[in-house]
């Protein structure tokens, strides 16, 4: 399979994506994945100075973990997670990469489930294959959405850093960034973070890179606002 350079410019960032998987990584021994729904959470994240809140996504991936896009902290003072249940709880930033657009953050309450992260990805068995992602466009609550895997590719925001991720034909929309990406069997292949301009297509970061992000959780970062002239 030809590898792809995908350029992503950060105007394009908004949310996206889908795909189908191999082996794969449990979550704290917890077994099998359970409804995606139950374990996509709501960032509702509140900007420094004259930025107003904003939201993105994240998926619980065991019991007090949970793994979501480095984007959204960018010049954030606060943030809160709320539950499919539509309960609330605060957490802690425990892992940032800001190259890969990958955080990590512990919950201070579990979440009501948690999902699985595939291992390894047989490239060439999910190209052009339907899978679904969970979108949180719906204010009401996420729903699961179709998506089909269009390619694999390398993919660099600004022409900065690389990742492995997947670009998906899908409806995409803000508040998605941060969400699974799906195989037939509930497993997460990727999380979404950005969308084309129009819209019809997105892009996921590649489960195989959010494997290795979890090796790398830390002590807990403070939130900064980056004030004028500095």
């Amino acid at each position: 399979m030809v590898t792809v350079i995908a350029v992503v410019t950060s105007a394009m960032l908004s949310l996206g994506a889908a795909l189908s998987v191999g082996p794969l990584v449990t979550d704290g021994g917890r077994g099998d994945s359970i409804d995606p729904l139950a374990a996509t959470l709501r960032l509702e994240l509140t900007g420094c100075g004259a930025v107003s809140e904003h939201r993105a996504s994240a998926m619980a991936i065991g019991d007090d973990l949970a793994l979501t896009v480095a984007h959204a902290f960018e010049n954030i003072e606060s943030f809160v997670v709320r539950m499919a249940d539509d309960s609330t709880t605060t957490a802690t930033i425990v892992h940032l990469d800001t190259d890969l657009d990958i955080a990590i953050v512990r919950l201070d309450r579990p979440a009501p489930g948690h999902l699985r992260i595939a291992e390894d990805l047989d490239r060439a068995d999910v190209d052009n294959r339907v899978v679904s992602f969970v979108s949180y466009a719906d204010i009401e609550g996420p729903q699961e959405k179709s998506a089909i895997v269009l390619r694999f590719v390398n993919i660099s925001l600004d022409g900065e850093g690389s990742r492995r991720g997947i670009e998906l034909a899908a409806d995409i929309n803000a508040g998605d960034s941060g969400g699974p990406v799906l195989d037939g069997n509930g497993d997460v292949i990727g999380m979404i973070f950005a969308t084309s301009r129009l819209g019809e297509s997105g892009w996921a970061t590649e489960s195989t890179e959010l494997v290795e992000a979890l090796d790398e959780v830390g002590d807990p970062r403070e939130l900064r606002c980056r004030r004028r002239g500095r």
